[in-house]
């Protein structure tokens, strides 16, 4: 098992998180937070694979 593995699984058994989704959903908005083009890169994904109108829905 990798580390953060590991880590996220002390964070959530500490009681920070109250499921690994949890703290995953956290992890990918700081992400887009400090690294904003990935967004957009990201974005820019999903709509060559088609899959805007799908999110609009959400």
């Amino acid at each position: 098992m990798a580390i953060q593995d590991l880590q996220l699984n002390a964070l959530v058994k500490a009681g920070i998180f109250r499921s690994r989704a949890e703290a995953v959903a956290e992890a990918i908005q700081m992400l887009f937070v400090t690294r904003p083009q990935l967004k957009l890169e990201a974005a820019l994904q999903l709509y060559l694979d088609g899959e805007t109108t799908r999110l609009q829905k959400q």
